[in-house]
């Protein structure tokens, strides 16, 4: 995204801002959100190995979401006022 803008003659951030929604990496230059896939991924296996220590085969019957916060990369491709 960044090389097409600059392509186009358009500096980041200075005439344009870019947000990753989910692939930003804590610490990288891109702003956004990080979603905290390793906690992710860890509560994925706590989640199949209580099932399958239960005997609980197949899918839910009433299948249920979890959802775990993400954490905002400030990067560099955006232009903060503050």
């Amino acid at each position: 995204m960044i090389e097409w803008l600059k392509r186009l003659n358009l500096n980041v951030p200075q005439d344009v801002g870019v947000v990753a929604i989910g692939t930003a990496e804590m610490g990288g230059k891109i702003s956004g959100i990080d979603e905290s896939t390793r906690k992710s991924g860890e509560l994925a296996m706590e989640i199949l190995v209580g099932r399958v220590q239960k005997g609980e085969l197949g899918g839910y019957a009433d299948p249920h979401h979890l959802t775990i916060g993400g954490e905002w990369n400030r990067g560099q491709t955006l232009n903060y006022c503050i």
